[in-house]
């Protein structure tokens, strides 16, 4: 009797893990393509998208409603370098844009209360993702043809500047006032060491690979995480992982198990990391990227980006999806 006890409990424990490890989705109301999400502190955070959707949540991550949005064009990227002031990426609609810029930019200074333009120097290329600086300020704006705008020092202003090469930059991280990582298509690496006066390539050990480890020469790189100044990781098309120990000069790749594009990836510790792809494709890591293991999402929609708060991890995309997986209790 106390045998079948003990099993009871030992199962009912194994029950209980087994469900904190299994990702659920969240309720968000719409079926937009959520594009963005970011964090600005433990309980608050925002998620972006198609069609001006914009959504909010003040407890962690738990439940998320509808905030007023600004805009009715797509949102694609959200950045806040505190918790009243904050940035949104927004795209107009190719056929009502008219002689405008694709993108513009809304800034708040009272928690999205309240939104306005930023001053931002025209151009006719797509704008993609926010580049924060390693003390939470917003630095660069990254987009097509290699085109970056940099934020002045209040944020209300953009100014263009075109790096080498004609490229998409899809997503990149300053990690300190000198040294910093831009990733995009044709498998770009670029790394500066003088804020931005010059940038050069990084290498990549091997090149790229695919599942029989054949060379792959190209392939877009979608995003790139850094847990600290030195180790990064970057994910990309084709099930593409590189690793970084030394701010990025140098790569590796991973074999990562999926041929699925990745177009996110983020780390929460040095062992622990997670990155996100098409067809619901989650993968996660417990050996600091060395290997990987495919994980059940339950959808087959595109998974768009990944964030992290309170020992819960955050998955969104097309259709509206919003996944959590709790990581820690």
């Amino acid at each position: 009797m106390r045998y079948f006890i003990l099993s009871i409990i030992v199962l009912s424990a194994a029950s209980s893990i087994s469900g904190q490890a299994e990702w659920q989705r969240l309720e968000t109301g719409t079926l937009a393509w959520l594009r963005a999400l970011h964090f600005t502190n433990e309980e608050s955070g925002w998620i972006g998208g198609t069609a001006g959707t914009l959504l909010r949540t003040e407890d962690g991550g738990r439940t998320w409603r509808n905030s007023e949005s600004p805009t009715k064009d797509d949102i694609r990227d959200i950045y806040f370098s505190d918790a009243r002031r904050g940035w949104l990426l927004c795209e107009r609609d190719i056929f009502g844009r008219g002689a405008n810029s694709p993108a513009y930019i809304l800034v708040t200074n009272d928690s999205g209360v309240t939104w306005d333009h930023a001053e931002v120097e025209p151009g006719p290329e797509r704008m993609l993702r926010f580049v924060g600086g390693s003390n939470g300020e917003l630095r660069y704006v990254l987009g097509e043809m290699g085109t970056m705008l940099k934020a002045s020092s209040d944020g209300k202003r953009f100014t263009r500047t075109r790096l080498a090469g004609q490229t998409m930059f899809s997503s990149g991280k300053m990690l300190d006032a000198k040294h910093g990582i831009i990733v995009g298509g044709m498998a770009t690496i670029i790394v500066t060491e003088d804020d931005g006066a010059t940038w050069n390539p990084a290498s990549v050990s091997g090149g790229l690979t695919g599942l029989d480890d054949t060379p792959r020469r190209t392939g877009r790189l979608n995003s790139v995480f850094f847990l600290d100044s030195q180790k990064g990781w970057a994910a990309g098309n084709a099930g593409t992982i590189l690793a970084t120990v030394n701010r990025g000069r140098n790569w590796r790749s991973a074999n990562t198990g999926t041929e699925s594009d990745l177009n996110d990836v983020l780390f929460l510790d040095e062992q622990n990391g997670v990155a996100a792809g098409n067809d619901g494709t989650l993968i996660t890591t417990a050996d600091g990227g060395e290997t990987w293991k495919k994980q059940v999402s339950g959808t087959k929609h595109r998974l768009e980006r990944l964030g992290t708060v309170k020992g819960r991890i955050f998955a969104i995309g097309f259709g509206g999806i919003l996944l959590t997986k709790i990581t820690r209790s």
